[in-house]
């Protein structure tokens, strides 16, 4: 989804109708070549007694947003509530240690009943962009309305009275940020079409896609503190652990829980992931900390098969002996399995009506058996996910029935093997959740290690998961406990989903990247049912919950952070898979020809007349065009003449083309990114 496209579900979902900020960030605005972005003054926000709270309490408190309103007393009424939140006067200059603080930060302008255009936030988006990490627009759930509060003061007190916490406001804030890269502006008095890198922004085009980092506090705080701490112990980013925490969360829940969308539309917590990085980026360790607690099961599990297999050999050999009949055999039920072939898979799933995990340090394996594998072995994997009824034959023998598979599957991968993922239509690269972070610096030693309150939280935690037993259905057979979506959480959800509907449908959208994202809207709903079910076995002081209450707002507010986590990491993913810059082969193409062209410049009628086959994908140039000028690949040369324009056809958009695409420059940095 482009820029535009997030503000405009922000602007859907918050009611801010901010029509500025779409024409301001698609550079429509007259007075573009006249702002230097570098020279804008920027608002003062507060004197000498705001440094010391930005320095203790901003800076200190590095993943939450920072809320900005109006004035100083909504600002210190949101503070008192709990919340991190500054004032914006509107008049002076930054000061450089507020500025150095806020720089790389989320920031969302908030306001209570006021103008819906956001007007008075309009310069400060201008001259931050590209500044800050993201912006939202956000006027709170409780200030909409006739008798909503006219201001922050008045809503904090009424939210305080009825004993609301803050969170409720900090997952919203959250949930309305939008990525802001920078407008494509020239510096102030540089000709149009000047040879020099200087007067661009940084080409993006050719490099991997920008990933979030992952939003561990979505997670309930035994968790978050596992995933840090196991992080820090391994030397790992927190995605390597914070991926299979997900999924061995969602494989202990197992078909013991289901959410229904809407009748006849359930999802189960099944979830595929791999972690993707490079030797020694630690991901061997930070999954092996994620499964402990379940391999944990596992083995117990075994021994207590073992002992009843002993027993039943005893018992049987004694019935034998007296011509009695034989008792019941004991039967083997898995947690967790490394095998991923088909022969070991469908008996085991037959025997487990939880379901199963399928964890490899190895993910080539299964990635090579999914692309190579015959089609009854997809068939089973896909059928696992979905939780759709199964026959398995298996060689001349009856068939084996799996009347509702729960199959999970987490493991490492290395880059190079994304390749093998690529250029497939069957839709196995979008059934993957990815973790492809930036690797950090390689850590010094440290003699901090995982503490033991951190890992019996963890393994408390799946333990209650997996204390929930799989219901009966009518027919005797297993079957989930089915819930929906609570009161409050069903119009959140509904105002997402058309969101990512309307950017499925918008005219020119990239159709091959928005499809892999729209396998997000069936993700978002599995991981609001894992976070759902974690919050109801964190603290330790509570136990299994039932009966199981509907899934809430909070715990999907922070799915669908979740889900925005997921779709940079999967743009990465697809990026690489892809073979080169992005997954956008019509933007490649452009690019590819303006560089063996020798292009500096180009006409849109240019581009079409070279590259014919453009004219049977109607719309999707528009959006490689669009896409390339995000990634500071081009920009739209804007004429200025005051001679009115003549009637008739007008005429084709010219683009100029970044210096950093002429000649062999960008072809040397796809093959680096490549092989990193």
């Amino acid at each position: 989804m482009s820029p535009k496209d997030a503000m405009t579900e922000q602007d859907r979902m918050r009611g801010t109708g901010a029509g500025w900020f779409e024409d301001w960030r698609r550079g429509t605005r007259p007075d573009e070549e006249e702002l230097d972005l570098e020279e804008e003054p920027f608002p003062v926000w507060g004197g000498e007694p705001e440094a010391s709270y930005f320095e203790d309490e901003i800076g200190g408190r590095g993943e939450e947003v920072v809320l900005v309103t109006r004035s100083a007393a909504e600002s210190a009424a949101l503070r008192e509530w709990g919340l991190l939140a500054i004032a914006r006067p509107g008049t002076g200059r930054w000061c450089a240690a507020s500025f150095e603080v806020l720089e790389g930060r989320d920031l969302a302008f908030v306001d209570a009943a006021g103008d819906g255009e956001f007007a008075w936030a309009a310069s400060d988006v201008r001259a931050l962009a590209g500044k800050v990490r993201r912006i939202g627009l956000l006027r709170p759930e409780g200030c909409r309305g006739e008798r909503a509060p006219r201001d922050l003061v008045a809503f904090a007190a009424e939210q305080r009275a009825r004993g609301v916490g803050p969170q409720v406001v900090a997952e919203e804030a959250r949930a309305c940020l939008v990525e802001l890269p920078p407008a494509p502006a020239r510096a102030k008095g540089k000709p149009k079409g000047a040879e020099g890198e200087d007067d661009w922004p940084t080409l993006l085009y050719g490099r991997r896609p920008p990933v979030e980092p992952f939003p561990v506090d979505v997670l309930p705080a035994p968790v978050a503190r596992f995933v840090r701490e196991a992080a820090e112990a391994v030397g790992a980013p927190m995605d390597f652990v914070g991926l299979p925490v997900l999924i061995a969360a969602g494989a202990a829940i197992g078909r013991s829980v289901a959410l229904q969308l809407k009748p006849g539309y359930c999802v189960s917590p099944a979830l595929f992931g791999l972690s993707v990085g490079g030797p020694s980026s630690g991901m061997s360790p930070a999954l092996a900390a994620a499964l402990r607690p379940l391999r944990a099961i596992d083995e117990a599990l075994e021994r207590q098969y073992q002992e009843e297999r002993a027993e039943y050999d005893r018992a049987a050999g004694a019935a034998r002996e007296s011509s009695t009949g034989l008792p019941e055999a004991p039967v083997f039920q898995a947690a967790v399995l490394e095998d991923v072939a088909l022969e070991a898979l469908g008996p085991q799933l037959a025997r487990s009506p939880r379901g199963l995990l399928v964890a490899r340090d190895d993910g080539a394996a299964w990635v090579a058996r999914l692309s190579e594998g015959r089609g009854e072995e997809r068939r089973l994997w896909f059928s696992g996910l979905l939780g759709t009824p199964l026959r398995l034959r298996r060689g001349g023998g009856s068939p084996t029935r799996l009347g509702g598979p729960f199959l999970a599957f987490c493991g490492n991968l290395s880059p190079h093997v994304l390749g093998a993922l690529g250029g497939r239509d069957d839709g196995l690269l979008e059934r993957v959740l990815f973790a492809f972070p930036d690797l950090p610096p390689r850590p010094y030693w440290s003699e901090r290690g995982l503490s033991d309150e951190a890992k019996a939280g963890w393994a408390n935690t799946i333990d209650r998961l997996r204390a929930r037993a799989v219901g009966v259905g009518s027919d005797g057979a297993a079957a989930p406990r089915v819930i929906a979506l609570a009161a409050d959480a069903q119009p959140e959800w509904v105002r997402w989903y058309n969101a990512q509907a309307d950017a499925f449908n918008a005219p020119g959208a990239d159709v091959g990247a928005v499809a892999a994202e729209a396998k997000l809207c069936d993700f978002a709903a599995r991981l609001a049912l894992v976070l759902h079910l974690l919050d109801l076995a964190c603290p330790p002081s509570r136990g299994a919950v039932e009966p199981v209450p509907p899934l809430g707002r909070s715990a999907l507010l922070r799915a669908l952070r979740l889900c925005a986590y997921f779709r940079s990491q999967h743009r990465r993913a697809r990026w690489v898979a892809s073979g080169g810059p992005g997954s956008n082969g019509v933007a490649r193409a452009i690019v590819e020809w303006a560089r063996r062209a020798g292009k500096t410049r180009f006409s849109v009628s240019e581009l079409k007349c070279a590259l014919r086959w453009l004219a049977d994908r109607p719309g999707e140039p528009e959006g490689a065009l669009r896409w390339l000028e995000d990634q500071h690949a081009i920009v739209r040369q804007v004429p200025r003449t005051a001679v009115p324009p003549r009637k008739g056809r007008p005429g084709s958009a010219v683009y100029e083309v970044h210096p950093g695409l002429r000649g062999q420059e960008i072809q040397e940095m796809q093959e680096n990114a490549e092989t990193r």
